[in-house]
């Protein structure tokens, strides 16, 4: 039996962001909290994206 990867060495690259604190501590209405998390990790992984395409000269045409 073949391993169904066609390779069988790749690098793997991880990054961590700003810590997020969920639920929010000012919301005690569940969906709010729901709501609000998501806009937070929304801004988080975009502004994780522009700071790594920045740090690692990403450019625009190399990203999918």
């Amino acid at each position: 039996v073949r391993p169904w990867i066609p390779f069988r060495k790749a690098n793997l690259w991880v990054a961590f962001g700003s810590r997020l604190v969920y639920p929010p501590a000012n919301e005690s209405d569940r969906r709010k909290a729901r709501e609000l998390m998501a806009q937070e990790l929304s801004r988080e992984y975009q502004s994780l994206f522009a700071e790594l395409c920045e740090k690692y000269g990403i450019a625009d045409s190399d990203v999918p």
